[in-house]
């Protein structure tokens, strides 16, 4: 009885589904207030995912006609050029589309693995040397027209420093002109004539230790790497000569080891030369452990005859000091134009082609524009490149035109060769050492 009742249910539901008449979709429309009011959440959720999709829809199509802002990024350069440059960029046309953003780079770090890492550098500003050419093959930057405002032995900047054969694609495009410059005590030299060649160095020294009491004559601020590098590789290339300069560099880029070099090239003369100096107390004693704060001190007291230092160094010491004071380039082998002379050029390159050629092309071009050159160089003190270009004071001016002279200027040998900053470091401690033992057990 019991079995037979379930089943005489389950038939008569099963025939009242397919008696029962269907719903139309104006009941379901007039129904739909009362089922809302009865589950509210559920109707709220349902009606949300349209509006949610819709809006999706609407972002992503602002995302994909919305160019990327341009990447700049600055490698290795003083702080006043950067923002130099940033100030150009909130005044050009990339300000307000697609806009600028600034990527970070590390100085201590190689450029390379950096670059490799961050694919959204539209711009990148370094000094010009062979961590700069390393991305010849990826930045392209001709310009040839843009170059013409520039002396000719400035178009070369940007280029191969070796070019093979009639390669000379040109990877970066020169901005401003830094220096190595000696500066030199007015007074003192009121009837002695700054060493105009490198020979004239030491007759210069034993001229003013012996007439104006000095007890040395020439100091540099050997303590910070940098100064050290460029002051050693300045005496290398006005001791040896262009040619060797050239072999230098490239026995550099094969093995930066120091008694490596010492034996393959002829950078053991030139720290015996150094050391000589020394022994003669025409380099002060302890030169390679001076920092810059040790040359403003002395040139303050007025007890530097001369100094090595860059134009950016210059650009950081008081006026009151100043005063006291002029420059010349620093002495090469030869009073001959054409040679190569040591004056750090800062580049603009195009590390990664793909992203926005034109806007960043456009705005790399206007910072050699006349109005844009006199901007950056009145800001940061270096020489323009544009040969029009009004320069902020003498030193600026007389750069260019020694610059103009020239070859080309040219990198010292250590920036020309060693692309990692960490074999930088190392190479500089070295020297310092050998320096300091006189070369003893090299």
């Amino acid at each position: 009885w019991y079995t037979s009742s379930i089943m005489t249910a389950k038939k008569t539901r099963k025939s009242n589904r397919k008696t029962q008449e269907p719903v139309s979709l104006a009941s379901r429309i007039r129904s739909l207030p009362k089922t809302v009011r009865a589950h509210p959440k559920k109707a709220a959720l349902i009606a949300s995912v349209p509006l949610l999709a819709l809006l999706l829809f609407v972002v992503f199509l602002v995302m994909i006609s919305r160019a990327p802002r341009i990447g700049i990024a600055f490698y290795r350069v003083p702080e006043s050029l950067k923002n130099a440059i940033i100030a150009e960029a909130e005044k050009a046309p990339l300000a307000k589309k697609p806009g600028f953003r600034i990527i970070p780079l590390e100085d201590d770090k190689s450029l390379t693995s950096q670059l490799n890492k961050n694919r959204k550098i539209a711009l990148l500003f370094t000094e010009d040397g062979y961590a700069a050419e390393r991305l010849a093959p990826i930045s392209r930057v001709t310009l040839n027209e843009d170059r013409r405002l520039m002396p000719s032995a400035m178009r070369s900047s940007g280029t191969s420093l070796f070019p093979q054969g009639k390669d000379i694609s040109s990877y970066a495009l020169p901005i401003l002109i830094d220096h190595l410059e000696l500066i030199y005590h007015k007074k003192t030299f009121e009837q002695i004539t700054p060493p105009e060649v490198f020979s004239e160095i030491e007759s210069r020294a034993q001229q003013i230790k012996e007439n104006k009491g000095f007890l040395w004559a020439l100091s540099c601020a050997g303590g910070n790497d940098e100064d050290l590098l460029a002051f050693v590789g300045a005496v290398y290339l006005s001791q040896h000569g262009d040619q060797d300069y050239r072999l230098f560099v490239e026995a550099l880029r094969g093995n930066p080891v120091l008694t490596d070099l010492l034996a393959t090239t002829k950078l053991k003369e030139t720290l015996t030369l150094l050391t000589e100096w020394k022994d003669k107390m025409i380099l002060h004693p302890e030169w390679y452990n001076f920092t810059r704060q040790d040359i403003e001190d002395f040139m303050w007291m007025q007890r530097a005859p001369m100094a090595v230092i860059s134009l950016s160094h210059h650009r950081a010491i008081a006026n009151s000091t100043l005063q006291n004071y002029d420059s010349t380039t620093f002495p090469t082998h030869s009073d001959n134009p054409d040679r190569l002379i040591i004056a750090p050029v800062y580049v603009g390159l195009r590390p990664n082609p793909r992203l926005d050629d034109v806007v960043s092309t456009d705005f790399l071009r206007s910072l050699i524009t006349n109005n844009v050159q006199e901007r950056l160089a009145s800001h940061t003190g270096f020489s323009p490149v544009n040969s029009t270009a009004q320069t902020r004071d003498k030193q600026a001016s007389d750069l260019r035109l020694w610059a103009a002279r020239s070859r080309r200027p040219v990198p010292n040998p250590f920036t020309a060769s060693l692309d990692n900053p960490f074999h930088r470091t190392q190479l500089a401690k070295a020297l310092r050492e050998y320096l300091s033992v006189r070369g003893t057990g090299y």
